[in-house]
Protein backbone atom coordinates (compact mmCIF):
# COMPACT_ATOMS: atom_id res chain seq x y z
CA UNK A 1 0.00 0.00 0.00
CA UNK A 2 2.64 2.51 0.99
CA UNK A 3 4.14 4.28 -1.99
CA UNK A 4 1.08 3.87 -4.19
CA UNK A 5 -0.07 7.19 -5.59
CA UNK A 6 -3.75 7.12 -6.37
CA UNK A 7 -4.97 8.91 -9.49
CA UNK A 8 -6.78 11.53 -7.42
CA UNK A 9 -3.48 12.73 -5.92
CA UNK A 10 -1.27 12.62 -9.02
CA UNK A 11 -1.74 16.33 -9.69
CA UNK A 12 -1.87 17.51 -6.07
CA UNK A 13 1.38 16.84 -4.23
CA UNK A 14 0.32 18.86 -1.16
CA UNK A 15 -2.83 16.76 -0.67
CA UNK A 16 -0.81 13.58 -1.29
CA UNK A 17 1.64 14.57 1.46
CA UNK A 18 -1.25 15.43 3.82
CA UNK A 19 -2.79 12.03 3.08
CA UNK A 20 0.38 10.11 4.00
CA UNK A 21 0.89 12.28 7.09
CA UNK A 22 -2.67 11.46 8.14
CA UNK A 23 -2.14 7.72 7.55
CA UNK A 24 1.15 7.80 9.48
CA UNK A 25 -0.48 9.52 12.46
CA UNK A 26 -3.37 7.08 12.36
CA UNK A 27 -1.11 4.00 12.33
CA UNK A 28 1.00 5.43 15.18
CA UNK A 29 -2.19 5.94 17.23
CA UNK A 30 -3.28 2.36 16.52
CA UNK A 31 0.12 0.97 17.50
CA UNK A 32 0.07 3.00 20.72
CA UNK A 33 -3.56 2.48 21.71
CA UNK A 34 -5.07 -0.41 19.79
CA UNK A 35 -7.64 -0.47 17.01
CA UNK A 36 -10.62 -0.11 19.36
CA UNK A 37 -9.43 3.29 20.59
CA UNK A 38 -9.57 4.85 17.12
CA UNK A 39 -13.12 3.61 16.39
CA UNK A 40 -12.05 1.12 13.76
CA UNK A 41 -14.45 -1.68 12.87
CA UNK A 42 -13.34 -5.28 12.88
CA UNK A 43 -13.44 -6.79 9.40
CA UNK A 44 -14.05 -10.41 8.45
CA UNK A 45 -10.99 -12.16 7.07
CA UNK A 46 -11.01 -13.19 3.42
CA UNK A 47 -10.98 -16.97 2.94
CA UNK A 48 -7.81 -18.74 4.16
CA UNK A 49 -6.08 -15.61 5.48
CA UNK A 50 -7.03 -15.52 9.18
CA UNK A 51 -4.18 -15.58 11.66
CA UNK A 52 -4.86 -15.77 15.42
CA UNK A 53 -2.07 -13.26 16.17
CA UNK A 54 -3.60 -10.60 13.92
CA UNK A 55 -6.80 -8.55 13.89
CA UNK A 56 -8.18 -7.15 10.64
CA UNK A 57 -9.95 -3.79 10.88
CA UNK A 58 -11.33 -0.97 8.76
CA UNK A 59 -11.31 2.72 9.55
CA UNK A 60 -13.34 5.45 7.82
CA UNK A 61 -11.81 8.90 7.37
CA UNK A 62 -12.00 12.05 5.24
CA UNK A 63 -9.51 12.07 2.37
CA UNK A 64 -7.57 15.36 2.30
CA UNK A 65 -8.84 17.83 -0.30
CA UNK A 66 -11.28 15.41 -1.96
CA UNK A 67 -15.05 15.80 -2.10
CA UNK A 68 -18.05 13.57 -2.69
CA UNK A 69 -17.61 9.79 -2.81
CA UNK A 70 -13.88 10.19 -3.46
CA UNK A 71 -13.57 12.04 -0.15
CA UNK A 72 -14.92 9.09 1.87
CA UNK A 73 -11.72 7.19 2.59
CA UNK A 74 -11.24 3.77 4.14
CA UNK A 75 -8.15 1.95 5.28
CA UNK A 76 -8.04 -1.76 5.94
CA UNK A 77 -5.22 -2.63 8.29
CA UNK A 78 -3.97 -5.54 10.34
CA UNK A 79 -2.78 -5.22 13.92
CA UNK A 80 -0.58 -7.55 15.90
CA UNK A 81 -0.55 -6.88 19.64
CA UNK A 82 2.53 -9.04 20.28
CA UNK A 83 4.57 -7.17 17.68
CA UNK A 84 3.02 -3.80 18.64
CA UNK A 85 2.39 -3.25 14.96
CA UNK A 86 -0.34 -1.77 12.78
CA UNK A 87 0.19 -2.65 9.14
CA UNK A 88 -1.74 -0.96 6.33
CA UNK A 89 -3.21 -3.42 3.84
CA UNK A 90 -5.23 -1.20 1.51
CA UNK A 91 -6.74 2.23 1.34
CA UNK A 92 -9.57 3.11 -0.98
CA UNK A 93 -12.49 5.47 -1.41
CA UNK A 94 -16.22 4.89 -1.46
CA UNK A 95 -16.10 5.87 -5.13
CA UNK A 96 -13.70 2.99 -5.89
CA UNK A 97 -15.57 0.38 -3.84
CA UNK A 98 -18.98 1.13 -2.35
CA UNK A 99 -18.71 -1.87 -0.01
CA UNK A 100 -15.35 -3.60 0.25
CA UNK A 101 -12.76 -4.76 -2.28
CA UNK A 102 -13.17 -8.37 -3.46
CA UNK A 103 -11.81 -11.01 -1.06
CA UNK A 104 -9.52 -12.34 -3.78
CA UNK A 105 -7.76 -8.96 -4.01
CA UNK A 106 -7.73 -8.42 -0.25
CA UNK A 107 -6.48 -11.94 0.47
CA UNK A 108 -3.31 -11.55 -1.56
CA UNK A 109 -2.65 -8.10 -0.07
CA UNK A 110 -3.18 -9.40 3.47
CA UNK A 111 -0.82 -12.35 2.99
CA UNK A 112 1.82 -9.99 1.58
CA UNK A 113 1.33 -7.46 4.40
CA UNK A 114 1.71 -10.10 7.12
CA UNK A 115 4.82 -11.53 5.46
CA UNK A 116 6.30 -8.04 5.14
CA UNK A 117 5.57 -7.39 8.82
CA UNK A 118 7.22 -10.65 9.86
CA UNK A 119 10.27 -9.83 7.72
CA UNK A 120 10.52 -6.39 9.34
CA UNK A 121 10.24 -7.97 12.77
CA UNK A 122 13.00 -10.47 11.98
CA UNK A 123 15.23 -7.71 10.62
CA UNK A 124 14.67 -5.58 13.74
CA UNK A 125 15.35 -8.45 16.17
CA UNK A 126 18.89 -8.65 17.43
CA UNK A 127 20.66 -11.76 16.28
CA UNK A 128 22.10 -13.94 19.02
CA UNK A 129 25.89 -13.90 19.31
CA UNK A 130 27.84 -16.69 17.64
CA UNK A 131 28.79 -19.55 19.91
CA UNK A 132 32.56 -19.83 20.30
CA UNK A 133 34.10 -22.83 18.61
CA UNK A 134 35.26 -25.45 21.06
Amino acid sequence: MVGAKKAYYKKNQRAYEKFFELIGEFLAAVEANGAKIVDAEMEPWPHATADPDWVLSKYYFDMPELRGEAGCGRIIFATNEKMKLAYPVMFYTHKEYSKRPPDKDLGSLIRQAMEDARAQQRAASPTPPERPAS
